[in-house]
């Protein structure tokens, strides 16, 4: 395809900006990236009319995909329409940008607490006691997604 026959694709982000197209193989197409505002979560939507050597298994009538750079998440749709509709409000069909979103409430809330306590509202022992108390629990929950062996090299770590 020369450079007649491509189509003008817009290629700005949600702030007007330019962005450098990803190197890709030659069968899939950059069209489109997008980045939520809140988690700073970069989209990028791509053509794959024609296949795709990125994308493994893609459903029949799959002609754009909507994927996240770095985490394998991607998802397929029949239109560019759909494609751009699945960004909004917050890219639902994301994992990672589910879990950002939970995050950013949570460090939102933890935030209005501190306010509270700067205002004299809240006693800061109680703000120090919720920090604790959810440092112990993602201590516990890394332990138990933890495969064997890297708690063996933790050990190990320690130990030295």
């Amino acid at each position: 395809m020369t450079d007649e026959e491509k189509p003008d694709i817009d290629v700005r982000d949600m702030h007007g900006e330019t962005v450098d197209e990803p190197d890709l193989p030659n069968m899939d197409r950059f069209v489109r990236q997008q980045r939520n505002r809140i988690t700073e979560t970069v989209y990028f939507i791509y053509d794959v009319r024609d296949g795709s050597e990125m994308f493994d298994d893609l459903p029949e009538n799959t002609s754009y995909v909507t994927a996240i750079s770095g985490t394998g998440e991607w998802s397929p749709h029949k239109t560019r329409k759909d494609a751009v509709q699945s960004l909004h409000p917050w890219a639902k069909w994301s994992d990672t940008e589910t879990r950002l979103m939970e995050v950013k409430a949570i460090i939102d809330r933890l935030t209005i607490c501190a306010q509270e306590c700067l205002a004299g509202n809240l006693k800061p022992e109680r703000l120090s006691e919720v920090a604790e108390m959810l440092i112990l629990e993602a201590e516990e929950h890394k332990q138990k997604v933890l495969p064997k062996s890297m708690k063996k090299e933790e050990t190990n770590d320690e130990e030295e």
